[in-house]
């Protein structure tokens, strides 16, 4: 007879912790395991077999042992005995001591972290789509004092977000942008890596209450190092100042930002241009938004300018706003193009033409300059077709999109594809008929998701239909 084996030695009882086990394993709360697991990138994992029952979160234990020998567990045991101290002073009255104690608060760096998790800068850069995300959320977020939400916690994530926007414009790295009901897409392609990101509407801001934002703090904490790092190593080797002195003098959360630092941005474009042709590397600019450069802007007050200026400056081109600080007004001379968003007040003037938002979207995403009689205000727009689904995998172009490559002398060829998909449909209907097992097939619904594997960028997401069980 074989020798007993104890119970929890082998298997998936060995090789996992419950959650509650991981953290009596820690000695740490609930919020500072979570706060822990979010910095160090340690998630939950799915057993074979649950031995704790299905309705447990289990670690694995490498990452457990991982954790307890990280130097950022000593730092979290370290301020909350510094902070025990300091409510003890404060319970006591002894005000000197508490002030004393709360400015010499013991402090940690996560940049340890950042080496740890990304070995090398593309792997940072591909990390970046939802960190600049969940910054651009929160540089939206206003002030509140229930959800204790910190202003320098905001203020941060706007700099850092108009860093980066500003760094984009220098270098004129947009590539594509799309407007949906979740927010502003945009894709910009820095050192060969797509960056695809959403920005929220500049809308007044109503926080829910049932949403855990320790949680999303912990993320955000995370995302500010990392894309702090990202925007100090991408000024560098363009050999710019970091942090950005135009921008220090700047209220980041109004409506025109950067327009108000236009020849700042024109001159250090053309430094840069100038600086990559001698080095013989050409610039991957949008065609689209080479043609922009000749072209000038005003854009009305109703407008999205915090949009349209990020995608027009990436241009080259010059941009008028209704407001203070503006280079030029409503009735300068040389405007070739005013964005209006409502009915003209006043009498249209027959040297420049006016358009709706979308047109400067459009001939970004398609790289042409469209007509703009269709965009004239009071039309109905023609459809906002997304930039990131492409149509002959789909299986259909749309007439707007066929009406464009009109437009760009691109010949239509016929789509294989499609009629491939055409006689396997019709096989599976003839084998459902016959009472064979049919194929997993692909439903597209309106319901947008996040998850990149499952869902394209124009809002559609893909699941997977469910096998009917063959009657016996």
């Amino acid at each position: 007879m074989g020798k007993e084996i104890k119970k929890g030695t082998k298997g998936s009882a060995a090789e996992y912790y419950t959650r509650s086990q991981a953290i009596r394993k820690l000695q740490v709360s609930l919020v500072d395991f979570r706060r822990l697991c979010i910095l160090k990138g340690i998630y939950p994992r799915e057993p074979k077999k649950k031995f704790k029952g299905a309705d447990k979160t289990y670690y694995h234990r490498k990452d457990i042992q991982y954790l307890l020998h990280d130097q950022l567990l000593e730092k979290f045991q370290a301020i909350k005995a510094h902070m025990k101290k300091h409510k003890r002073a404060v319970v006591r009255g002894e005000d000197a001591l508490a002030k004393s104690l709360l400015k010499n608060k013991p402090t940690y760096s996560l940049h340890y972290i950042l080496k740890e998790r990304y070995p090398t800068f593309p792997d940072a850069l591909r990390d970046l789509d939802d960190a600049l995300t969940l910054l651009c959320l929160f540089a939206s977020f206003p002030t509140h004092e229930t959800l204790s939400i910190p202003q320098e916690q905001i203020v941060d994530c706007q700099r850092l977000v108009a860093e980066f926007y500003l760094y984009v414009i220098l270098t004129q790295s947009l590539n594509k942008s799309f407007l949906s009901i979740k927010g502003i897409y945009y894709q910009a392609t820095i050192l060969g890596v797509p960056i695809t990101w959403v920005q929220p509407y500049k809308f007044t801001q109503k926080l829910p209450f049932d949403v855990d934002y320790k949680i999303m703090l912990s993320f955000c904490e995370f995302y500010q190092a990392l894309l702090k790092f990202v925007n100090f190593k991408l000024y560098k080797d363009a050999a710019l100042d970091y942090p950005p002195p135009v921008l220090s003098s700047l209220n980041l959360g109004a409506a025109a930002v950067f327009s108000l630092v236009q020849p700042f941005v024109r001159q250090t474009q053309g430094l840069l241009r100038s600086r990559q042709a001698a080095e013989e590397e050409g610039l991957a600019v949008n065609k689209s938004l080479e043609q922009f450069r000749n072209f000038r802007f005003f854009l009305n007050r109703e407008t999205p300018v915090y949009s349209l200026e990020f995608i027009l400056l990436s241009a080259g081109c010059q941009i008028g706003f209704s407001g203070e600080g503006s280079p030029f007004d409503e009735t300068a001379e040389g405007i070739t193009h005013q964005v209006v968003d409502r009915p003209l007040a006043t009498e249209a003037m027959s040297n420049r033409d006016y358009i709706q938002p979308q047109w400067v979207y459009d001939c970004l995403n398609h790289e042409i300059i469209l007509p703009t009689a269709q965009y004239a205000p009071g039309k109905i727009l023609p459809p906002h077709l997304s930039p990131f689904v492409d149509s002959r995998k789909e299986g259909y172009v749309p007439t707007r999109e066929k009406e464009i490559n009109q437009l760009k002398g691109v010949e239509e060829e016929p789509m294989e594809d499609a009629d491939e998909d055409v006689e396997s449909s019709e096989s599976e209907e003839q084998e459902e008929e016959k009472g064979a097992p049919s194929k997993n097939c692909l439903l597209y619904t309106s319901d947008a998701a996040d998850d990149s594997l499952r869902v394209d960028l124009g809002g559609r997401r893909i699941i997977k239909k469910k096998k009917k069980k063959k009657q016996q």
